[in-house]
């Protein structure tokens, strides 16, 4: 979690939802960094897994936040989506091979060099939500996952038409879509 990694981990999501950086620990699930920056096989990551293990019996995480899809592999979540499906959702699971050991609280979210190489404000927003989650369960160890579906308007007339531009006038942002009969999208006629 260095160089722009790092920079967005930080920047956009540890710092501005208020983690205390004192009380974050930040490991890799593969100690050595594989040829080519490739990802790391089954066998590497299970070879380091122990280190893992090592450095989750002492600090005893309340939460842990598994950043991307070698994570996943980690704690054998892997079998439950790609980081795609499974992000934001919390899962309670034991470290793998650790039978006798606690029941972690394990919320998925993408890398952050996913957002290094792929700029993506709506995603990034979402995941934002994610490490939301993350601190609430953190905090008070509440469950309940909630993302704001953003609000929308269809419009059928243009007595709605001019309240939603008394609404808009009211936001800081705004979107808007509008449909063609058919495609030729950019030869039709609007038809909203």
């Amino acid at each position: 979690f260095v160089g722009k990694a790092g920079e967005t981990l930080f920047g956009r999501f540890l710092i501005p939802v208020g983690f205390d950086l004192k009380k974050v620990y930040i490991t890799n699930a593969v100690k050595c960094c594989p040829p080519n920056l490739r990802p790391p096989t089954s066998e590497e990551i299970k070879i380091c897994r122990i280190h893992c293990e090592w450095e989750i019996k002492r600090l005893k995480p309340k939460v842990v936040i598994l950043a991307g899809n070698v994570a996943l592999r980690v704690f054998n979540l892997h079998n439950k989506g790609s980081i795609s499906y499974i992000h934001g959702k919390l899962f309670e699971v034991k470290f793998p091979g650790w039978d006798d050991g606690p029941t972690f609280k394990v919320v998925p979210v993408f890398h952050p060099s996913y957002f290094a190489r792929s700029p993506n404000p709506r995603l990034e927003r979402r995941i934002l939500h994610d490490f939301h989650f993350a601190k609430r369960l953190l905090e008070n160890g509440e469950a309940k996952y909630t993302f704001e579906v953003p609000k929308f308007t269809v419009t059928k007339s243009f007595d709605e038409i001019e309240q939603l531009i008394k609404e808009v006038k009211e936001v800081k942002e705004f979107a808007f879509d509008t449909e063609s009969v058919s495609l030729p999208w950019h030869q039709m006629p609007i038809m909203c």
